[in-house]
């Protein structure tokens, strides 16, 4: 995460994107993060998400829904997509 961390601090541009549910992401999640359900990615991605080379990093609980959620959106043309990983990784206070 740490590399991850520093290169989306360097990025001017990037989304950061949680692919967790409602409840969880209420429980805390990323300032200035995009919210979008693993379950509605596929679907709804293109409606949010309109610059196919803007820097995407996805994250979830524990890091199994976010890498899903990369292939999801790199089937879908999105060719910056990084895998944050999991919340609990993330070394700044979450927001609710």
């Amino acid at each position: 995460m740490n590399q991850m961390y520093k290169n989306l601090k360097a990025e001017n541009n990037a989304i950061i994107l949680d692919v967790r549910e409602d409840y969880e992401y209420k429980e805390g999640h990323i300032k200035g993060c995009l919210h979008i359900p693993l379950h509605m990615l596929e679907d709804h991605a293109c409606e949010t998400l309109q610059d196919l080379h803007q820097p995407i990093y996805v994250y979830c609980r524990a890091g199994v829904r976010s890498k899903v959620g990369c292939h999801i959106l790199e089937s879908q043309g999105y060719d910056k997509v990084y895998n944050l990983g999991a919340i609990s990784d993330w070394p700044e206070e979450l927001e609710k």
